[in-house]
């Protein structure tokens, strides 16, 4: 490989240029081109050979109205293969330079001509490059692959590294590599023929490769890629949607305890003068402790808090704040009423208020959130729990019994039971939390006279009849 055959393309890179030259030059040809010129010949090549060669490879390509003219040049040095006079005419002749040290290899002589004629066919599709070195660097790598792209591609790999001799200016490898998607990408029995032994080293590349080869619907293989590549996402959004439609329904569930606490309060509100009204105070914190939320439900939210706290944190990792996203501490909605106000004092408080609309009492809390400490703290304490979990594996490793899975099987079923009495507490709570409140309810809607009925009711005549009189009753 030469120094001038050292650049290296990715499949992307590769790709790009491709449909570069797809949008810019229409093809009248899909497969190989044939030569007339055998590549077994003995003895040089001539001139004549070579310009009716080149008027079949310029048919080939759909340029009819030139007239090649071929000639061996002395004065070309020694690394370079050939050059074309390019004149910006749609017709007549194109005069083409071949090294004369490649008059008895028809293969090079061949590759050669792909590469001159594929420069004639970019200046005709009016493919400009800037008149810079680099500008120069990129026209050539784009007519290497154009070579491939109108169909020579199969003789540029069999004519650009012959012996110890070296054309071009990529790798060997990204000329296999472009052929292979070409005929990958267009089909046919060239398709399967083998190019050479290099590896992608670009597993994506090869799944592509193997999809677009193993489905007959092409633009149904592009569908569902793109489906399956958005899937992740896909459910992310829908997972949001229906996040927002919850909290939002969630809102609502201690709607009554939020009603029922803003109505003790606004009656305290109205009566401050503890001195006159202590028994309106100490019944306002009364009523306030006598309604507690759900059990279940309090837990549910506070794990839904540490959830949030922790997504919240990644989103702040992969999409740092700033003047565009960062939180709005400022914007307050009225959980009776929804009445939205906005309040640049609350910012980085957390207070009591009054909604302006409805006048209901509610708290808000706009505390700041430091993601960069919650970070942080994340962080520590994911290594706290790689070198525990690390220490455990090493123990474990040393006790057999881990290895065979009994000790797996101990600690599942003490996880299964502790699991199960956690429940029932739970279930234990939740049911003695509804008849206290039930009895709160009670109390509060029965009068004494239909309360003393209800225990009545359920005792037997004698006894009802017994102590009805030690019960105030008539």
């Amino acid at each position: 490989m030469t120094d001038t055959q050292s650049k290296y393309l990715s499949p992307r890179e590769i790709l790009k240029i491709f449909k570069f030259l797809e949008k810019w030059i229409p093809l009248i040809n899909y497969g190989d081109y044939v030569p007339d010129m055998s590549q077994e010949q003995t003895g040089d090549v001539s001139e004549t050979q070579l310009d009716a060669e080149a008027v079949r490879m310029l048919a080939f390509m759909g340029m009819y109205t030139y007239t090649p003219v071929c000639r061996y040049d002395v004065s070309l040095p020694a690394g370079t293969g050939g050059k074309i006079k390019l004149e910006g005419k749609t017709s007549g002749d194109v005069h083409i330079s071949l090294n004369p040290r490649l008059k008895a290899s028809p293969r090079e002589l061949l590759a050669c001509l792909a590469h001159e004629l594929c420069h004639k066919r970019l200046e005709d599709s009016q493919i400009k490059f800037p008149d810079t070195e680099e500008g120069k660097k990129e026209c050539e790598y784009h007519t290497d692959l154009c070579t491939i792209y109108v169909g020579f591609g199969k003789w540029i790999l069999r004519g650009y590294n012959v012996g110890n001799n070296a054309m071009g200016y990529l790798r060997p490898e990204i000329y296999r590599h472009a052929l292979s998607i070409i005929r990958s990408v267009r089909g046919g029995e060239s398709a399967t023929e083998p190019v050479g032994d290099d590896a992608f080293n670009d597993v994506f590349l090869d799944e592509a490769i193997a999809k677009w080869n193993h489905t007959p619907d092409k633009h149904q293989c592009i569908k569902e890629t793109f489906m399956t590549k958005m899937g992740e996402v896909a459910e992310l959004a829908r997972n949001i949607e229906l996040a927002r439609q919850i909290l939002t329904r969630a809102e609502t569930f201690p709607q009554k305890h939020l009603e029922w606490y803003s109505d003790a309060y606004a009656n305290y509100d109205l009566r401050k003068d503890l001195n006159a009204y202590p028994i309106q105070a100490f019944a306002t914190l009364y009523d306030m402790e006598t309604e507690p939320f759900d059990v279940i439900f309090k837990d549910r939210m506070r794990g839904l808090n540490h959830a949030l706290l922790s997504f919240m944190g990644e989103v702040d990792t992969h999409l740092p704040q700033s003047d565009n996203n960062a939180p709005d501490y400022t914007r307050i909605t009225c959980p009776f009423c929804s009445a939205v106000t906005r309040s640049q004092s609350a910012d980085g408080t957390s207070r009591l208020v009054r909604c302006n609309k409805c006048n209901r009492f509610f708290v808000i809390d706009r505390t700041h959130i430091d993601f960069a400490k919650m970070n942080e703290q994340a962080r520590h304490k994911l290594r706290g729990s790689a070198t525990r979990l690390s220490s455990m594996i090493i123990d474990e490793a040393r006790d057999e019994s881990y290895k065979r899975g009994n000790a797996d099987g101990r600690l599942e079923a003490e996880a299964r039971y502790m699991r199960q009495i956690e429940e029932m507490q739970q279930a234990h709570k939740s049911e003695a939390m509804a008849k206290y409140r039930q009895g709160i309810e009670s109390g509060k809607s029965t009068g004494r006279e239909a309360l003393t009925r209800e225990i009545l009711s359920g005792l037997p005549p004698v006894v009802r009849w017994l102590i009805k009189p030690f019960m105030g009753k008539k």
